[in-house]
């Protein structure tokens, strides 16, 4: 097994996080060194011969002969017999990981048949945290082990079914909670909820089929996480919700599902670049529906757009879900080449979408912050420098350099990583700030945008090229302020002209656009975490509707609905009677 500055190497390029962030280099906690010792068993002894009781286990789950009924039966009863002795299924003696997540995986399915646990009464949540966390933690193609009788197959089809799952155990959200601004078009929460209730649009997600696509949908487990998990959270609303069809002829759209950013930032080797764009490729190639009107009415998400280099040529008319404007890549816009130097984004078909922040990164913020009169900062910002590109780092010294004169203004602009605020450090500061800068960075978004929204501090964006989400929905120029790259020297100056009762209108602006940037966790990833749940419910106080009706995933279908064509043709489209 190979080691690269502290990431495990496994198998083809793939690789395991088992630093700890913020930890010095050679320094590991014990959850690292845990999660060490976990994966250096399974690397060197990923069927458990060392343990007979392992063994005896793994030939049950291996035999074709066995049903899967007796399989789950024979789970049950290696679990129960651990914990009577005290001991967990990753038991630090013999960690079997593999075994571990081959034993939660044929519990949950017990679980999800036993009708007292669709009641809600019987919530062995364990089992679905220990999914959540053994696949979280590990990149797919680990699990890919028929000895334990699971594939990565197994694993997407217990997603669907969970997911499913939860879509029917919900409840109707109660009324009465505190007033939000609502546009006139939020649907109801039982028309997002019910198929039968909704009378919106209609999209049809294409599931496995092809090598491109079994390889751009793989690991969603470990790929929900982080701000790129936005990709698989659309994929699972847009699967369950009452906006899913199974049906192709009725469908106004089709997406096509994938994650490949994840991918990208799992630090695969440089080649996985190519390895994405073959994968689209073949996945575009063996799209049924796909010709039908050129693509006009294929979605696809993708974090960056040259994650699929040659989606200029292969789908021109297709729209991308993306929360990059500007470029398609973190790079000099001069370090392209001149075809490839306009902007990736096309404003007319593509639709701009936030980054996922997940509630435990959501709350800090929110409770960090402070009222008007409280704030003790007028403005602020803290972040890298980016000496390498030349945009990030242009405006950011004019932006230090403007703001640095005056005594009621914070500006931290870092070379190197291990200067930066922690999260806490951040949410304070933001908190405490009446005006929060954002400046371009690697690219022309950043997720700070969206922290500086739950901290109620005022966004003043400094991106030329940034189209912020759902510009087609709401009058974002109500809940920030943006100012051009190259007039910087004068915006403390104007900033100061702002009188109070127009900041404090753009504060309560921005407290309504927050919650349609966010995207709040299936019953799948709530269920089984207590502080997910408590995160939930403290977000649902401050944006009502938030799991159902109101966040980034309605909005999304709220644009598909105003695009929708009533003619699906293409470009070469023909027809007569």
């Amino acid at each position: 097994m190979e080691t690269v500055d502290g990431i495990i190497v496994v198998g083809k390029g793939c690789r395991v996080v088992v630093e700890e962030e913020g930890h010095e280099e050679g320094e590991r906690s014990m959850v690292a060194v845990g999660q060490a010792a976990i994966f250096d068993r399974m690397f060197e002894d990923p069927l458990c011969e060392g343990s007979p009781e392992w063994s005896q286990y793994r030939s049950v789950l291996s035999d074709p002969a066995i049903s899967s009924t007796n399989k789950t039966s024979e789970s049950m009863r290696f679990y129960e017999a651990l914990s009577s002795r005290g001991k967990s299924l990753l038991d630090h003696e013999y960690p079997c990981l593999l075994g571990a997540i081959a034993n939660t995986y044929y519990r949950l399915l017990m679980a999800l048949e036993d009708p007292s646990y669709s009641a809600g009464r019987v919530v062995d949540m364990y089992v679905n945290e220990l999914v959540d966390n053994g696949i979280g933690n590990a990149y797919y193609t680990v699990f890919d082990k028929p000895e334990w009788g699971l594939t990565e197959g197994s694993f997407k089809a217990l997603r669907r079914s969970m997911s499913d799952f939860g879509s029917r155990r919900r409840e109707p959200v109660e009324e009465g909670l505190r007033p939000i601004a609502q546009p006139s078009w939020e649907p109801s929460p039982s028309e997002v909820l019910i198929p039968a209730r909704s009378n919106g649009v209609k999209v049809f997600v294409y599931s496995d089929g092809s090598e491109g696509r079994d390889w751009l949908t793989s690991g969603a487990e470990f790929c929900r996480h982080n701000q790129w998990g936005m990709d698989v959270t659309l994929h699972d609303f847009y699967t369950t919700s009452g906006y899913s069809t199974l049906d192709p002829q009725q469908a106004d759209y089709f997406l096509v599902p994938g994650w490949p950013a994840c991918h990208y930032y799992m630090r695969l080797p440089d080649d996985c670049q190519n390895r994405t764009t073959e994968a689209y490729e073949d996945a575009v190639a063996t799209l049924p529906y796909f010709n039908r009107t050129s693509g006009r009415d294929h979605l696809f998400p993708i974090y960056f757009a040259d994650y699929f280099q040659s989606f200029r040529e292969k789908i021109p008319d297709s729209p991308i879900l993306t929360p990059e404007t500007e470029i398609a890549w973190e790079r000099s816009v001069q370090d392209f080449p001149p075809e490839e130097r306009q902007n990736a984004f096309n404003s007319h078909k593509d639709i701009a979408i936030p980054p996922l922040l997940e509630p435990s990164r959501i709350v800090p913020f929110a409770t960090a912050a402070r009222g008007l009169h409280e704030r003790e900062i007028f403005a602020s910002f803290a972040g890298k420098a980016w000496s390498d590109i030349r945009e990030a780092y242009t405006v950011r010294r004019k932006m230090r350099e403007a703001f640095s004169a005056h005594n009621d203004t914070v500006i931290l602009v870092e070379e190197s990583m291990r200067d930066l605020l922690s999260q806490d450090d951040m949410a304070r500061l933001l908190g405490n700030s009446v005006f929060c800068l954002v400046p371009r960075g690697r690219v022309a978004w950043t997720v700070r945008l969206y922290e500086i929204l739950w901290a109620d501090c005022i966004p003043v964006i400094l991106s030329d090229f940034l189209e912020l989400p759902f510009e087609q929905l709401f009058d974002v120029t109500q809940a920030t302020i943006k100012w051009p790259q190259d007039d910087v020297e004068n915006l403390y100056r104007y900033l100061k002209t702002i009188p109070k009762d127009t900041i404090e209108g753009y504060r309560a602006a921005g407290r309504a656009l927050r919650c349609w940037y966010t995207y709040p966790p299936g019953d799948l990833y709530w269920l089984a975490n207590p502080a997910v749940r408590d995160s939930l419910i403290f977000l649902e106080a401050l944006c009502p509707n938030l799991s159902t009706s109101r966040n980034a995933m309605v909005a999304v279908a709220e644009i598909l609905k105003r695009r929708r064509r009533a003619t699906r043709t293409g470009r070469r489209s023909f027809w007569h009677k």
